[in-house]
């Protein structure tokens, strides 16, 4: 599997702002981190199956999948200790631009 990555650009900001304002509105509201998380690995799924499986292999999703948890997880570490960085990652040879 090649992988590729690059920074989110504007569009791709744009998403992640709106759904960090919609998982604070509702951890506001008292939602668990853990049920967010529940939530967002259904909607994840859900989109997941959205993909163009005649075009990417299952287990290359799963691992682009894998690899912006990570990423994202580093992300938001980082900015607890004051620094930052980020990065998407593709899959199935797609490059991200």
């Amino acid at each position: 599997m090649t992988t590729h990555c690059k920074d989110p650009g504007a569009a791709e900001q744009s998403l992640m702002l709106d759904l960090k304002g919609a998982l604070k509105r509702h951890a506001d509201q008292g939602m668990q981190p853990i049920v967010a998380l529940a939530v967002l690995a259904q909607l994840l799924g859900q989109v997941v199956a959205d993909v163009d499986a005649a075009q990417y292999e299952t287990a290359d999703i799963m691992a682009a999948v894998a690899g912006n948890i990570e990423a994202g997880n580093k992300v938001a570490n980082e900015a607890k200790k004051g620094s930052s960085s980020s990065g998407l990652v593709g899959f199935g040879g797609a490059k991200l631009q």
